[in-house]
């Protein structure tokens, strides 16, 4: 009976005429009873299911919807891989459910007498490797999509910009540094002449009237300089303030619109790498 209806739901997924949303629906409770089933009789039913896998395979090239392609290639590993032997596929379908399976794909099953895809996640390249239907021993093709490189490439394009935005600002923070320690000398010198006017008060060499005008005049010239500082300082804290919420808003916009960039590119890139095992 189950099988029966194993069959029934396939069919219904595969049939084009129908609307993508029912098919979807129907496919994700397809996983679901495969994840319910006992392992002993997911064993004995897989098998004979397998002779979908062919137009599961062209429905993955074919239907162009995310998370369709994620329910289709989560049939095809329930009805194909082997538990013990699965390799990572999640980044390329990183929603993918795990239902009964491990929590790393590794391949699907070499033993398969349809097709073998060897997805190598490793730093460079993602290979994928078709086999001969009529015989296992014999490749008819192997295609090589370099897709990590560019990834890479792109990758480092937008943090050079992002580098840039912070070069500037510490840039900007190293001249307002200096700008403090020049104000800070004209403090020390001023603290000096006044140490030394307080002397020549205490030693009369000076009339009363002259020394009080200078003093007023190094009050005065002293309290302009605080002003300044006090002004200086406020002035490289709202430039940096600005600075870094522009950087960081640039700096999220520019990661933001790469991932979205890359994810586009990676299902492109193996829809293309599959169709080209369908027509070999």
């Amino acid at each position: 009976m189950l099988v029966g209806l194993g069959k029934t739901m396939l069919e219904f997924v595969l049939n084009s005429k129908q609307n993508l949303s029912p098919r979807k629906a129907m496919l994700e409770t397809f996983i679901l009873c495969l994840a319910d089933c006992d392992f002993d009789f997911e064993e004995e039913l897989c098998p004979i299911l397998r002779c979908y896998l062919a137009p599961l395979v062209k429905l993955l090239v074919n239907c162009g919807e995310y998370k369709m392609q994620c329910f289709v290639l989560e049939a095809i590993l329930h009805l194909e891989a082997d538990n013990t032997s699965l390799n990572r596929v999640f980044q390329i379908w990183p929603d993918v459910k795990q239902a009964f399976l491990s929590c790393t794909f590794q391949d699907f099953n070499k033993g398969s007498s349809n097709m073998w895809v060897d997805i190598n996640c490793g730093p460079r390249t993602v290979s994928v490797q078709y086999l001969n239907p009529q015989s296992q021993k014999t490749r008819s093709s192997v295609i090589i999509i370099d897709h990590h490189k560019v990834a890479n490439a792109a990758l480092e394009k937008r943090f050079a910009v992002v580098n840039r935005y912070l070069i500037e600002i510490e840039n900007e923070m190293q001249v307002m540094d200096a700008h403090q320690t020049q104000l800070k000398t004209f403090e020390q010198q001023l603290s000096r002449l006044r140490e030394y006017i307080t002397k020549m008060i205490s030693s009369q060499s000076l009339s009363s009237k002259n020394v009080s005008h200078s003093l007023s005049q190094m009050h005065e010239l002293h309290r302009k300089l605080c002003d300044e500082l006090d002004k200086l300082e406020s002035s490289h804290k709202n430039d940096l303030d600005t600075d870094m919420k522009s950087a960081r808003d640039k700096s999220f916009d520019v990661m933001r619109q790469f991932w979205a960039h890359e994810r586009k590119q990676a299902f492109l890139k193996m829809n293309s790498a599959i169709q080209a095992m369908l027509l070999c």
